[in-house]
């Protein structure tokens, strides 16, 4: 399939603010087609900025889907120059959101459209590629990826405290560098979150993330969230959490580390629903490299910026109370 011409969609976009949007939608056309029809770019009267693919009129209106705090999927209506009544996929803005990044967004999206392009999941990979390369860009800032991973070990922290009270605060190591996120007496635990709901997807950062703790279970906890603007928000998280411990200097100290010296900072839109938590005790059958298994094949010290992603989907059950007291190293009463 031919290419388009890049960097173009900004300029689109741009002329459509500067007419002004009364009322509804104003859409015009981009350089780039999907099955035929021309894929339009728009502008709401809220100042949305719009992606519209086109799909066929019995396409399944799947439900609207947050990406992240500020964009979104959703099937939307539009009628065209003869009235007609034509149906597209949407990528969805919050208002107010930078025309020049999402018009890179469309460029791009514009450009890897084929005939048989699944147009959501190209949308979400897209969006998922330049959330953590504007993450990655600026280490210290408190960014996506950073609230997600926080919300997940937040959860996980109060379920711990559930069982053992400010034990759980103590075993908290990930925020003070430890190579697992919890390390209770007779347990490590790794904790990992992610906002996909179509598979259980692990990002593993390390060689040794998972190799054998001498005198320890290995354990891992997954969070599996959604966005959701009518969800709990971290910094609402963060509270409840700081209030479940007697020593809250403690848990202030931590959260410092992790870069939050004040939680109502934070951006108001990371917000998630909890859709399931998983925890298991890590065994043969979780297909993690063991730094053991291959130091004899090749010289793992040279080894910088290790990562690799791991299909747990059959892997994880869901979190038990059973398990919760194995991890704090409590028998089951």
């Amino acid at each position: 399939m031919t290419k388009r011409t890049l960097f173009t969609a900004a300029s689109i976009l741009s002329e459509i603010l500067a007419t002004g949007v009364v009322k509804d939608t104003v859409a015009r056309p981009s350089l780039g087609t999907f099955n035929g029809e021309r894929v339009l770019l728009g502008v709401s009267s809220s100042k949305k900025l719009l992606l519209m693919i086109p799909v066929s009129s019995n396409y399944e209106s799947d439900q609207d889907e947050a990406l992240t705090s500020s964009l979104s999927i959703k099937v939307m209506e539009q009628r065209d120059d003869t009235d007609k009544v034509k149906k597209f996929l949407t990528l969805q803005t919050s208002s107010e959101f930078d025309v020049a990044l999402f018009g890179a967004l469309c460029d791009e999206a514009i450009n890897g459209l084929g005939d048989t392009q699944e147009a959501r999941q190209l949308l979400k990979a897209i969006v998922s590629h330049w959330r953590k390369l504007l993450d990655s860009l600026n280490e210290n800032s408190f960014g996506q990826s950073k609230a997600i991973g926080l919300f997940g070990e937040l959860v996980f922290l109060n379920s711990f405290q559930a069982e053992c009270g400010d034990e759980a605060l103590n075993a908290w190591i990930g925020p003070e560098g430890g190579r697992h996120d919890f390390l209770f007496e007779t347990a490590a635990a790794e904790i990992k979150s992610t906002t996909r709901t179509d598979s259980l997807v692990a990002e593993v950062h390390g060689i040794d993330q998972f190799d054998v703790v001498p005198g320890k279970n290995r354990w891992l906890g997954f969070a599996q969230l959604e966005w959701d603007p009518n969800g709990i928000s971290l910094s609402e998280l963060i509270k409840t959490s700081r209030n479940l411990f007697q020593d809250k200097s403690k848990f202030d100290e931590k959260l410092a580390l992790l870069g939050v010296t004040d939680a109502a900072a934070l951006n108001p839109g990371f917000k998630f629903s909890q859709r399931q938590l998983y925890l298991n005790e890590v065994n043969n059958t979780f297909p993690f490299i063991m730094k053991q298994d291959i130091e004899t094949l090749i010289d793992v010290g040279r080894l910088r910026g290790f990562g690799y992603a791991v299909n747990l989907d059959g892997l994880c059950t869901p979190l038990g109370n059973e398990n919760l007291l194995l991890v704090v190293s409590k028998s089951k009463s």
